[in-house]
């Protein structure tokens, strides 16, 4: 089931597609829910929250988001960065 709502997740987002990382998130809504609910709540987490840009060719968000995260460090712990 894990394979059955990834894959349908990649072709229902094509911007998005597949990549590793969704299987924590969708391997976790399975616990609790069945294939069809797990989907449409992968679908609306990436959706309502904009973390789509973590999954995208290229990581693009994620790559901001270690930039934010050099910033940050080399601001507050200029020592340990």
């Amino acid at each position: 089931s894990l394979y059955n709502s990834l894959k349908a997740y990649s072709v229902y987002d094509k911007t998005v597609g597949y990549c590793q990382g969704m299987g924590f998130l969708m391997a976790m809504f399975l616990l609790y829910m069945t294939e069809e609910d797990a989907f449409f709540m992968l679908a609306q987490v990436i959706s309502k929250h904009d973390i789509g840009g973590l999954y995208e060719p290229g990581f693009p968000a994620l790559i901001q988001c270690f930039y934010v995260h050099d910033q940050l460090l080399h601001s507050q712990l200029p020592r340990l960065a």
